[in-house]
């Protein structure tokens, strides 16, 4: 396995790594500290009661989200994230609880309000499903960058494509395609 580099190669790689994802799961869940049953269980407001709760004083409850909104995000701020109005985009909870958490949130985003990174420049990555994702970003200064650039790993795997399908069918392009992994949206620039 892993040594013809054809297409039900590839496949069989994918299948293995996903035997190796479920094991190394199964150990980190063995190893993982169970928590009491009391902190399971969180009181919260439903969101039409913290609505009507903040009309008169300021909700300290957690709030339930719908499952679109990814739940309760406090609880990961705090221990993960800074503080700072400036830095951090504000929970969703206070976002779509209160006024100032509305108003924190569209300053982040508008223009002139913004961050605001010392001139430089900084190239970070991460490693990614499908290789490394990194961003060059150059500032001047302001709240918006002077330049951005991303680079996504799927544009260089696309470059042996070529090599990959040459002598083949023109059938095989697509489950070539498929099989590398390649995610189309990140190859258009």
């Amino acid at each position: 396995m892993g040594e013809r580099g054809d297409n039900f190669d590839r496949y069989m790689v994918r299948m293995k790594e996903m035997d190796q994802s479920l094991r190394i799961i199964e150990q980190a869940m063995e190893k993982m500290p169970r928590p009491s049953p009391s902190k399971l269980m969180v009181e919260a407001l439903e969101p039409a009661e913290a609505i009507k709760a903040s009309r008169t004083k300021r909700v300290e409850k957690e709030i339930k989200l719908s499952p679109n909104l990814e739940g309760s995000e406090r609880g990961k701020y705090k221990d993960i994230l800074g503080t700072g109005k400036k830095y951090v985009v504000p929970p969703k909870e206070d976002t779509y609880t209160s006024i100032e958490g509305i108003i924190n949130h569209f300053k982040f985003f508008m223009r002139d309000h913004g961050i605001r990174p010392p001139k430089g420049e900084v190239y970070f990555s991460v490693e990614g499903g499908n290789g490394e994702l990194g961003y060059y970003i150059v500032s001047d200064g302001t709240d918006r960058p002077y330049r951005l650039h991303l680079r996504a790993p799927c544009f260089h795997i696309v470059s042996a494509l070529e090599e990959m399908i040459q002598g083949r069918y023109i059938a095989d392009v697509i489950p070539t395609f498929g099989s590398t992994n390649m995610i189309g949206g990140e190859l258009d620039r």
